[in-house]
């Protein structure tokens, strides 16, 4: 039985396949009772309208496998308060992931922003399970890294916090 998946870096989500993707893996993930780990992280398309469709799919399958501990999707440019509450209500549902990687990529399109991080912030704030998060390498401006210092502080799970380069903006 399939216990890690990496499905890392193939640009399988794009216009015409964000959503579908987001199925498919929402489905497996919903059937598969011993994935422990799961990297889709590189996968994005170059636009932001790719990513709600597909996170918006993909959070249906996260809220209820609770087997699963690891989610790499760093490097997907998950942009903007829509994507930041979808994936939120999945992680605020979860009650087995464990790490977390949102980290950025190369490039200014690979990154969350923000709108995306303030809204994931209500997530992280629910989720008792979440010991280990990386936002590193992301423009999230000082009111992103003010919400998510608000949301964590009271976090007695968090015992790794990557928040290196997240460009304040100041």
């Amino acid at each position: 039985t399939l216990e890690k998946l990496d499905i890392s870096d193939n640009e399988i989500i794009n216009d015409a396949t964000n959503r579908e993707a987001g199925k498919l893996l929402s489905g497996l993930l919903k059937q598969n009772t011993v994935l422990t780990a799961l990297d889709i992280s590189e996968n994005l398309a170059f636009s932001d309208s790719y990513s709600l469709p597909f996170v918006e799919e993909f959070a249906v399958g996260l809220r209820t496998n609770n087997m699963l501990k690891t989610l790499l999707m760093g490097a997907n440019g998950l942009r903007g308060a829509a994507v930041g509450k979808a994936l939120a209500d999945a992680i605020a549902a979860n009650t087995g992931l464990q790490e977390l990687n949102l980290s950025g990529g190369r490039f200014l399109y690979e990154e969350c922003d923000s709108p995306f991080v303030k809204a994931l912030s209500v997530g992280l704030d629910a989720n008792s399970t979440l010991a280990k998060f990386d936002i590193s390498g992301n423009h999230i401006g000082a009111g992103g890294a003010h919400t998510l210092a608000a949301a964590l502080k009271d976090n007695l799970v968090l015992l790794d916090l990557n928040v290196a380069d997240i460009e304040l903006g100041l």
